[in-house]
């Protein structure tokens, strides 16, 4: 029975100190004093704030804008803010709305021991912010009894009035440096960057790792240590990536002293970046040992700042390693809009074309054009061949590689928009050329090398199966090309006889058959095939003198042209279309069995006219 009223007693007791507080901070409710209606707290613009002070339990942060609109930490580090965090806090002050206002007259009790008790003297958080005519006040104290709100003053003034605004704001104005601070180890416009560098030193603090990448005035980077190579500009674009989005996990110090106690009295790696706005060492990152209870992080520093803070290590060991993996994998730089001749020499075999306004011809062949998609294909894939390994750096000895004889060669001939003409003093088309060699293969690679460059590459030996067998591969398929409406006869003649029809001037077809006509859909349709005639694939020989001379078709198409088109139709093939044959070209080709059909067909209606 004792226990029972003990626990009425608890449950008493706890029940009066709720309405305590209840009534204590809701009093002014029921008091005379007057309320005013909700609205903002201050009027202003926050994109004309210039000065912007917090201050809280861990200290006072204290930023500027500066002249190029960006905001900037002065106190009490120097630094730059996170990306947003100053718009974000200015936007929820801006925005901030009372919900109910108690003048300072009316406040409960002793005025001054209210203000203390609600945390506004001082206040929890404050927000203190200039623009060019004003200055404002924003303070905070502590959550109004159960309720989502808290008192906050919109001034510092004694006799300030109390507001109770959301208490949402505090999350997002009570901030300390940490929170503040930029987390981003560089801050730069990659594409102003024209040099970059990582190097790495041994215990002994001797270089071991040597890397720089400069771009001249062209645009073109290009390797310059250890070696002098071409470097990609999308795998640098990468790595400039991996550079911003580079980020700190934990501020350590902003002393800059016992940089022995981190590694970085004796760093174990360096990486630069440089624009034309800055030196190297403005935007230069040291890196020194790995905490001893953090392994999977290492201490770092730019080294114009004093600032020691954590980096992930697999992040910055990514990054030395990457810039070297920036060098160019090609196997030569062209851009195939350029090219305007292509070489190809193999088993003692060799070939050339030349593009002129866009078609692409055989050297030595008289109007023999090239399929345009088989030409643009191969170039493509060489133009995007990249190598396996990088072999050799010097000059070696071609021989060990098969490359003083070469399985096969490819020589790409370009233009390179205009360059001054200095004998005749005006602007000429740059032309040049270069070789590509290719040795001998091992372990599904084969050597490989330009003639600009000493380095000899490992490459895919599928490259080899891109290189045609022969001339005729390249061929374009365009057998014929007649201007229909030009196309005055067409006589053919096969196993039945021969059948003979011409054009009249209306457009009609007409035959000298006595009393046949001309099926127009037929004809139609043969002098549509014969004007541009296609083939399924180049044979690479001729027909046979048996199939010349007594051919299954013999079609003879006359038109405007000076001479007429002899087209000459074989034996089938074991694939089911026809080899056939146009007089004056030296290849046979392979007639689909839809077109021998249709040019097989007799378009002369063997009816009389009525």
């Amino acid at each position: 029975m004792l226990r029972i009223r003990s626990t009425y007693l608890y449950l008493a007791v706890a029940l009066g100190l709720f309405c305590y507080i209840f009534f204590i901070d809701t009093k002014n409710k029921s008091t005379k004093e007057t309320t005013q209606s909700a609205g903002r707290l201050f009027e202003f613009n926050a994109d004309e704030v210039t000065w912007l002070q917090i201050t809280n339990a861990n200290g006072t942060v204290v930023l500027e804008k500066q002249p190029d609109k960006r905001w900037k930490i002065v106190k009490p580090v120097q630094s730059l803010p996170e990306a947003g965090i100053v718009q974000q806090i200015l936007g929820e002050v801006e925005f901030a709305r009372s919900l109910r206002v108690i003048p300072y007259s009316a406040l409960p009790g002793s005025k001054e021991e209210t203000i203390k008790q609600w945390n506004l003297a001082p206040p929890v958080v404050s927000v203190e912010f200039k623009t060019a005519k004003e200055h404002f006040v924003l303070q905070l104290g502590r959550n109004v009894a159960l309720t989502e709100n808290i008192y906050a003053r919109a001034s510092s003034a004694p006799s300030a009035p109390v507001n109770i605004i959301r208490a949402s704001i505090k999350t997002i104005v009570d901030r300390n440096l940490s929170d503040i601070r930029s987390r981003a180890v560089f801050d730069f416009d990659s594409a102003k960057v024209n040099k970059t560098a990582t190097r790495e030193f041994t215990s002994g603090s001797q270089l071991s790792h040597d890397v720089e990448i400069t771009k001249d005035m062209d645009g073109k980077w290009s390797l310059q240590k250890p070696l002098v190579a071409r470097a990609d500009s999308k795998s640098l674009t990468a790595w400039l990536r991996q550079m911003q989005d580079l980020r700190i996990v934990e501020f350590v110090s902003d002393e800059g002293s016992n940089l022995s106690n981190y590694g970085l009295s004796s760093p174990v790696a360096q990486i630069t970046v440089q624009t034309p706005d800055n030196n190297a060492e403005e935007l230069s990152l040291i890196v020194g040992s790995s905490p001893a209870d953090k392994p999977a992080e290492v201490y770092a520093k730019r080294l114009r700042s004093n600032s020691v803070f954590t980096l992930k290590r697999d992040a910055v060991l990514k990054i030395i390693a990457g810039l070297q993996d920036c060098r160019d994998k090609k196997l030569v730089t062209v851009v195939p809009a350029d090219l305007n001749g292509v070489s190809i020499e193999q088993k003692g075999k060799t070939f050339s074309l030349t593009k002129k306004e866009g078609v692409w011809t055989f050297d030595g062949e008289t109007n023999v054009t090239a399929e345009l998609t088989k030409i643009q294909d191969f170039v493509n894939q060489l133009a995007g061949l990249q190598a396996v390994q990088f072999v050799k750096d010097t000059a070696a000895d071609l021989r060990h590689y098969s490359l003083d004889k070469p399985v096969a060669k490819v020589t790409l001939r370009y233009t390179l928009g205009k360059s001054k003409d200095k004998d005749k003093d005006k602007e000429a088309p740059e032309t040049g050329s270069v070789d590509l060699l290719f040795g001998k293969t091992e372990n599904k690679l084969v050597y490989a090398k330009n003639s600009i460059e000493p380095f000899i590459y490992s490459v895919p030996a599928g490259v080899l199966d891109l290189l045609p067998k022969d001339a005729i591969v390249w061929r374009a398929l365009q057998v014929v090309q007649l201007d229909k409406a030009r196309i005055k006869e067409v006589a053919i003649v096969s196993k039945d006889g021969e059948v003979k029809y011409r054009r009249e001037a209306d457009g009609s077809f007409k035959t000298d058959v006595a009393n046949h006509s001309v099926n127009a859909a037929r004809a139609d349709a043969q002098v549509s095939l014969l004007s541009s005639l296609r083939a399924l694939a180049w044979l690479g020989k001729p027909l046979s003198p048996k199939e010349l001379e007594k051919p299954t078709l013999k079609i003879t198409v006359t038109s405007d042209a000076p001479a007429p088109v002899v087209l000459r139709v074989g034996a089938a093939l074991p694939s089911g279309s026809y080899a056939a044959q146009v007089d004056g070209q030296p290849s046979a080709f392979e007639l689909p069995l839809s077109d021998f059909n249709a040019l097989d067909l007799n378009p002369i209606s063997d009816k009389p006219q009525k």
